[in-house]
């Protein structure tokens, strides 16, 4: 992947709104269910699923790609850092590098000190 990959993060209304999004939270990207190939899902520690990663036009904010574009970068899962929201979306960075995998895997508290001191800087 490339260093500059942004999402939009979309269907918000279905889950919580933009309230559980800050601008440097990270969130795990997870592939979807065979039944629908492109369907990417997204879940903050604690909340589980708070939104799908944008798959159709009319969602997919200039500057992003599209679910289907992103599907084929990634194994199961990956990370992604919130960078701008607007007042129906949310727009995240992939973020490259394995370390985030450990934060959200230590009891799925996010450590947001060390969130800053990776890829990304």
């Amino acid at each position: 992947m490339t260093d500059e990959i942004f999402v939009t993060i979309a269907e918000l209304d279905a889950f919580y709104g933009l309230k559980p999004f800050q601008i440097g939270n990270v969130v795990k990207l997870i592939k979807g269910k065979a039944n629908d190939k492109e369907a990417i899902r997204v879940e903050l520690p604690y909340l589980g699923a708070v939104g799908v990663v944008a798959e159709r036009a009319d969602q997919v904010l200039g500057g992003t790609v599209s679910a289907g574009r992103l599907y084929g970068r990634f194994s199961e899962v990956c990370y992604a850092q919130v960078r701008f929201t607007t007042p129906n979306a949310v727009i995240a960075q992939i973020v490259k590098g394995g370390h985030l995998h450990i934060i959200f895997a230590v009891d799925d508290v996010l450590d947001t000190e060390n969130v800053g001191h990776g890829p990304l800087n």
